[in-house]
Order: C-alpha cells, then structure tokens, then sequence
C-alpha cells in the first residue's frame, strides 16, 4: 500500500515529536550530567577544603610543640648552666649540641 496524503503527514507529525521529544530527553541528560559533575566538583572542593584545614591544624600543632619543647629545653639548660653543670654534661642530658650550649653560656 500507497499512504495517502493525510497519513504521511500524520506520520511526519508523529515521527517530529518523537524526534522533539529524544532531543529533549538528550538535553534534559546532558544537563543533568552537567550539574552531576559540578555537584561532583563542589563536593570535591568541600573535601579538598576539610582535609587541607585539617592537615593545617595538624602541622601547625606540630610545629608549635615542637617550638614549645625547644624552647622548654633550652630554660633547662640555661638553669643547668646557672647550677653549675659542665655544658658536656647539659647536652648529654638534653640532647642540645655542645656549641649550642657554650653560645647559651656565653651569654649569661
């Protein structure tokens, strides 16, 4: 059979809106897609963030008692010094290189 003309242009019609209607299935995915990957990027952000403060604190802390602890064991050695202990016997205790605490003695 020979469609008429009014069925080939039902026929077109339909095979429009299918067509209009996978375009718009594809765009509506691709945009979907597209705020996946951002929300993908944010999160990623977020996390990269955390972690970095994190770690931040974490060094930070570090590095401050590792501050306080040299600072803390030169005021022993300088008292070590004051009570008379040879600079020999300060860094053996304290772990302080001898030049170090010939420099501290010098300048008591």
């Amino acid at each position: 059979g020979a469609y008429n003309r009014n069925q080939l242009l039902a026929y077109d019609e339909v095979k429009m809106a299918a067509m209009d209607e996978r375009s718009r299935q594809s765009d509506a995915m691709e945009k979907g897609r597209e705020e996946g990957r951002e929300e993908g990027r944010e999160e990623g952000r977020e996390e990269g963030l955390v972690k970095g403060l994190a770690k931040g604190r974490e060094e930070g802390l570090e590095e401050g008692l590792a501050k306080g602890l040299a600072k803390a064991t030169v005021g022993i050695a300088v008292s070590a010094l004051k009570s008379g202990l040879s600079p020999e016997e300060i860094s053996k205790f304290t772990g302080l290189p001898l030049d170090e605490i010939i420099r501290l003695k010098e300048g008591i």
